[in-house]
């Protein structure tokens, strides 16, 4: 059992000594303070007022680290939370792990508005919004950006099952990172992943949420993500998804040349297709992390929220998608 509660009072910033509060008990924190745990980190996490007695002190882990060596990712154990429904202004925490979904974050930052105290908030959000404006709110020179390679579900037995992947994508918005953003990549260096840097992050992050965009309007149609992983034909209709959508960033002023991201896309579609499904089969990670979400509202949101805001742009296929004309959207 991995107890993430015990710390000494003593300890502060360093490696395996940093005092982190996951924002949230979902799979995002849950994953990411599970591993900054087995570092030495002592770890919190922040539930609204009234929630800690809806939550199990308890939670099964069923998860690939791919972190880890092929024959040691295969993890099975239980996590201990330590959960909290207060923060008062003058907190002691060294960084705050942000990472709700998109259309929770105007609100999450509010919160931490009057509450960031001296902690790092690092950021761990898709946007389609333009980030910085979402952020206007939080202290500015306490920010760090990034985004998050993991994920799963927690099922019907109070088990987290998912993956955790061996890379987590940081970024800045046209400068270099600043004395907070370093310490935020030394952590995670420190518990073992690698780090994607990238200078232009709102266009990366934008990039990221047409891809899901695509991949969601898809799941429309399939059912599931793992029937548009697993299926060729479903994986090409995705390819096509994606193209239509990728239509949006140039009207948002986005290179798409530059996001190499975007090339399995543009291949011819029957390769793309083989591919995706290729990838699907020989990545364990990647069928944990689908096989194992429970949430598809989640995943659809995107679609609607990308709908809702397309600049303008005809998307007949996505359209056709959303209102069930799925011979269309074949076309």
């Amino acid at each position: 059992m991995v107890d993430l509660t015990a710390r000494d009072a003593s300890v502060r910033v360093g490696r395996g000594n940093m005092k982190i509060l996951m924002f949230g008990r979902g799979v995002m924190t849950m994953l990411y303070g599970w591993a900054f745990g087995k570092m030495g980190h002592h770890i919190d996490f922040y539930v609204r007022p009234g929630r800690i007695e809806q939550f199990p002190a308890e939670v099964g882990l069923d998860i690939f680290d791919l972190r880890q060596k092929k024959k040691h990712r295969h993890i099975v154990e239980t996590l201990r939370t330590h959960l909290r429904d207060d923060l008062p202004s003058n907190h002691d925490y060294d960084l705050i792990f942000l990472g709700v979904n998109h259309h929770q974050f105007e609100s999450a930052a509010q919160f931490l508005s009057t509450r960031a105290s001296d902690a790092t908030i690092l950021i761990l959000t898709q946007f389609w919004d333009d980030p910085q404006k979402a952020a206007a709110c939080l202290p500015q020179d306490q920010l760090a950006w990034g985004f998050p390679l993991a994920g799963g579900g927690v099922d019907a037995d109070n088990v987290l099952r998912g993956a955790i992947f061996n890379a987590v994508v940081f970024g800045t918005f046209g400068k270099a990172p600043s004395a907070r953003e370093l310490q935020a990549r030394q952590l995670f260096r420190d518990a073992g992943w690698r780090i994607s840097d990238h200078r232009n992050f709102r266009d990366w992050l934008w990039v990221h949420f047409v891809t899901h965009a695509g991949m969601s309007a898809q799941v429309l149609r399939a059912g599931s993500v793992g029937a548009v992983m697993t299926d060729p034909g479903q994986a090409k209709q995705m390819i096509y998804n994606v193209r239509e959508a990728a239509k949006v960033l140039a009207v948002r002023g986005v290179d798409v040349r530059k996001h190499p991201e975007l090339l399995p896309f543009y291949l011819p579609a029957w390769i793309g297709q083989y591919l995706i499904t290729w990838a699907f089969r020989s990545n364990v990670g990647l069928r944990a992390m689908t096989e194992g979400h429970t949430k598809p509202q989640e995943i659809l949101q995107v679609y609607y929220d990308f709908m809702d805001n397309s600049f303008g742009v005809p998307l007949p296929r996505m359209e056709a998608l959303r209102s069930g004309r799925i011979e269309e959207a074949r076309r």
